[in-house]
């Protein structure tokens, strides 16, 4: 596939607070937020890029393609061919839905998870982390893990509101210390008991592919 178009080449690092920069994600009209497309390092670019043009950028050192990359280079995949880190590797568990408590574990379809997790949730059932549901998350950290066939989780939370994360209500003044607390504790419990397993954290049969 070949694609025409005059370029804007960015340097790396170009993350998508930059593409709309955090302080107008509380504004819900795309043609206002499109007036503020990249401003923070092109003053000129909304004034000068035009429909079919191109941008480019260099890859991100912490970006979702970064992880991809240190992933597979670690672990491989069935794809790909696995590597010995593959076969050692027990389980990932991911917070990335902002400052909220958890609630419950989102399985991303690996139901071998459930009865394990069912253990381990219940001495905080009282503080309502209860909920264990198969559906399968995306765009978060876990993700190049469970596309390698590698369980990887990411935690329900507790959320604030359309647009919480990467605004302007998104500060430290803002973050509810109880919350992250009882957060902590969660996830130091559970990377207790998978450390405490007897073998790995079973994997999905089949991978699901989003």
């Amino acid at each position: 596939m070949t694609f025409k178009g005059k370029v804007y080449k960015y340097g790396a690092d170009v993350n998508t607070d930059v593409i709309i920069p955090a302080r107008y994600l509380n504004v819900s009209e795309p043609r206002e937020l499109a007036q503020h497309c990249m401003e923070d390092i092109d003053a000129d670019f909304v004034k000068n890029v035009q429909p079919g043009d191109i941008k480019y950028k260099d890859m991100n050192k912490d970006g979702k393609i970064d992880v991809v990359a240190r992933d597979q280079s670690a672990f491989g995949d069935p794809e790909t061919g696995k590597k010995r880190a593959y076969d050692t590797f027990s389980v990932y568990f991911n917070m990335d839905n902002g400052r909220g408590r958890f609630k419950g574990v989102q399985m991303q379809g690996n139901e071998f998870a459930r009865s394990i997790f069912k253990e381990w949730i219940k001495p905080f059932h009282d503080i309502g982390l209860k909920t264990l549901t198969i559906r399968y998350t995306g765009s978060t950290d876990h993700i190049p893990f469970d596309r390698a066939g590698l369980p990887a989780f990411q935690f329900l939370q507790d959320r604030f509101g359309i647009g919480s994360g990467h605004t302007n209500t998104d500060f430290f003044d803002t973050l509810l210390e109880e919350d992250l607390m009882v957060n902590a504790v969660v996830i130091a419990s559970f990377a207790y008991h998978a450390a405490m397993r007897d073998g790995l954290f079973p994997r999905k049969t089949k991978n699901i592919k989003r």
